[in-house]
């Protein structure tokens, strides 16, 4: 064989040889690695949407904790019906303690079954301009949630005023 075959005959086998290995080991290899990249991607984004649950849920937790205290702070501002002498006693002490004269009067705000339940109350009193002032500044800061929709305020005497307060309450 002449000099010139046997390099064409070793560069052939070296091509078949090179093709062979792309072929049976590197390509497989290559498949394999991908399919490894795609796993471990998939993965990944499984992680993180797992982790944004995760994340949303100790937000979740700490909202309905929010709630919870802010509904038991809800259910105080209402006034019980089996307990709806405390709210009366509250008015007459700041009455007494103003030195007002108090009478007072409920009405049903609506007959619908509702709850919280609407109930309008007529406040008159009579005393002296600033304890009236100290009165309806006591009712404010009562922990009941109090609407006020009108105020009359008519001279008795020089010193006494009489004033009609109406407001909405509402009751549990």
């Amino acid at each position: 064989m002449k000099f010139r075959e046997k390099i064409l005959i070793i560069t052939a086998s070296f091509l078949i040889i090179f093709t062979a290995i792309i072929l049976f080991l590197i390509l497989p290899l290559l498949k394999d690695v991908t399919q490894s990249n795609r796993q471990i991607e998939d993965r990944r984004i499984v992680y993180e949407i797992n982790k944004r649950r995760s994340e949303n849920l100790v937000s979740f937790q700490k909202d309905i904790e929010n709630i919870q205290l802010q509904n038991d702070i809800l259910k105080n501002m209402f006034i019980n019906e089996t307990n709806q002498l405390s709210f009366f006693r509250d008015l007459e002490n700041i009455a007494q303690s103003n030195s007002l004269n108090l009478n007072y009067n409920l009405e049903e705000a609506s007959k619908k079954s509702k709850s919280p339940k609407e109930v309008l109350i007529n406040i008159s009193l009579e005393g002296k301009y600033n304890n009236v002032l100290k009165f309806i500044a006591g009712l404010e800061a009562l922990d009941y949630y109090i609407k006020f929709t009108s105020f009359s305020f008519k001279s008795t005497t020089i010193q006494n005023i009489q004033v009609t307060i109406q407001a909405i309450t509402y009751w549990q």
